[in-house]
C-alpha cells in the first residue's frame, strides 16, 4: 500500500512540475553571480525526467556543470551518501573542496556522510530542525547569497 501511495505521489508531482514553474526568491541572481566563478552542480533524489522537466521550465540547467540524479550512479536515497559521492566524482574535486547547500536533515546527513561540508537553507517545513553538523544555517536565500558573495 505504501508503494502504491509513493507511486501516485510521484506521478502527481511529475504532472505538477510540468505546469508550474517553482523558483525561490533570489535563486536566479545567486546562480548568475556564481556562474563561471565556481563549478556548480545539483545532487538530487529526483528522477532525471522530473529534474529535466522542472529545469527546462526554469532555464537553470545552463548554470550546472553536473547533475547527480537518482538512478544514475546512485541507487540509495538520502540520507545515504551515494548521491553526494557521485556528485563529488562528477565535480572532479575532492569532497573537502565541495560545499553542499541543503534544506533537509536527510540532505545534511547525506552530504556529511560523503565528507562534504554542508550549508543549510531553512524552509517553512524545516524551521524547527536542529541541523547538527551544518557548516552554516540560513533562514532565506538573501542571507545565503550574502554569505556566498563573501566566499566567492
Amino acid at each position: 500500500k505504501e508503494q502504491e501511495f509513493e507511486k501516485e505521489r510521484d506521478e502527481l508531482y511529475s504532472e505538477l512540475i510540468k505546469t508550474k514553474e517553482i523558483i525561490f526568491p533570489d535563486v536566479k541572481t545567486i546562480l548568475e553571480t556564481l556562474y563561471g566563478k565556481i563549478k556548480m552542480g545539483v545532487v538530487t533524489d529526483a528522477y532525471r525526467r522530473d529534474f529535466d522537466v522542472q529545469h527546462d521550465l526554469t532555464g537553470f540547467k545552463k548554470f550546472f556543470d553536473f547533475t547527480s540524479v537518482f538512478g544514475e550512479g546512485h541507487k540509495r536515497l538520502k540520507p545515504a551518501p551515494d548521491s553526494y559521492l557521485k556528485g563529488v566524482e562528477l565535480s572532479k574535486h575532492s569532497a573537502e573542496q565541495c560545499i553542499a547547500i541543503e534544506d533537509s536533515e536527510k540532505g545534511l546527513k547525506a552530504a556529511r556522510a560523503a565528507k562534504v561540508d554542508c550549508i543549510i537553507l531553512r524552509s517553512r517545513l524545516t524551521s524547527s530542525c536542529s541541523f547538527n553538523g551544518a557548516l552554516k544555517i540560513f533562514n532565506n536565500h538573501k542571507e545565503l547569497f550574502e554569505y556566498l558573495k563573501l566566499l566567492f
